[in-house]
């Protein structure tokens, strides 16, 4: 009887090690490098392809000779990178190095950016932007982002994600952001990821980690 008890017991141990190690790999998150120089130079190689897409449109309207198929295929092509919410983060943080506040802004959701953007009482909106990637650099400290994908119960896809900045006075802050599906001109595959998280918050987060 003891012997059989002491089995139950070493399996029962055996089974909770497994069922540990198992939750470890699920669980275990690597944070990513990004390589914002390179993310730079694809997004100005987009805006080049959007601009020859926009010519292509116009010489179909005047003409009526363009392949639609061709039109689709394009189109798809620039939006697989935002699909992901990688590729959003990559953009979020080329936009501030490159200090755009027109594509910083296409970054968010649209309600919560529209939002943030209007609790500064000033018309001109794209200043308020601008005053935003100054915020988020620390007026060009910036030097490092890190992307961690974070995951739900038992390892499943999330709508989250943790974004960690270095700057170059040894400051680090962990954002958590949080991301919106929103459907494209396409069907099928066409939806792409949105910073659902408000720019008052990551700004925030940033001054509580340097002590403002």
């Amino acid at each position: 009887m003891k012997e059989k008890q002491k089995i139950i017991v070493s399996i029962t141990l055996l089974s909770a090690f497994v069922y540990f190690l198992v939750w470890l790999q699920i669980n275990k998150n690597d944070t990513e490098i990004l390589n914002i120089d390179n993310a730079q130079k694809d997004i100005i190689n987009d805006i080049t392809k959007v601009q020859a897409l926009e010519q292509e449109v116009y010489k179909w309207v005047n003409m009526e000779e363009m392949d639609a198929g061709i039109l689709e295929a394009q189109d798809n092509e620039l939006l697989q990178r935002y699909r992901e919410k990688q590729g959003v983060v990559e953009f979020l943080f080329a936009s501030i190095l490159m200090d755009n506040p027109d594509l910083f802004i296409q970054s968010f959701e649209p309600e919560v950016i529209s939002k943030d953007l209007f609790k500064i009482d000033t018309f001109n909106k794209s200043e308020v932007a601008e005053m935003f990637i100054s915020k988020i650099s620390r007026n060009g400290k910036l030097e490092q982002v890190g992307y961690e994908n974070s995951k739900g119960i038992l390892g499943a896809k999330s709508d989250k994600a943790e974004v960690r900045l270095r700057y170059s006075d040894g400051i680090e802050v962990t954002l958590s952001l949080t991301f919106e599906k929103s459907g494209s001109i396409h069907q099928d595959g066409g939806e792409i990821y949105s910073i659902s998280t408000s720019v008052w918050e990551i700004i925030d987060s940033i001054n509580k980690a340097s002590g403002k």
